[in-house]
């Protein structure tokens, strides 16, 4: 019974960073089609530190720090 609730609960606590994940590429892609890079930018990078490897992210992000002048940035992928 014990393991049925832990298993349970597990299953619940991936479904909802699934969705938090989720939900923060629709916002950081909705700031990113409004041109509202500066904001999307941290939205992007807080996907990418859930899910490292989702090419949307990475390379809207990347396009998001060079449209907002920032080379750097957009080169190197996300800060560490």
């Amino acid at each position: 019974m014990m393991k049925t609730a832990q298993i349970s609960f597990l299953c619940f606590a991936l479904g909802l960073s699934v969705v938090w994940a989720q939900s923060k590429l629709e916002q950081a892609n909705a700031a990113y089609d409004k041109f509202h890079y500066a904001e999307a930018i941290p939205l992007y990078e807080a996907v990418l530190r859930n899910e490292p490897r989702n090419g949307e992210a990475e390379e809207k992000l990347a396009d998001s720090y060079r449209r907002i002048g920032n080379s750097r940035e957009a080169e190197n992928g996300m800060p560490k």
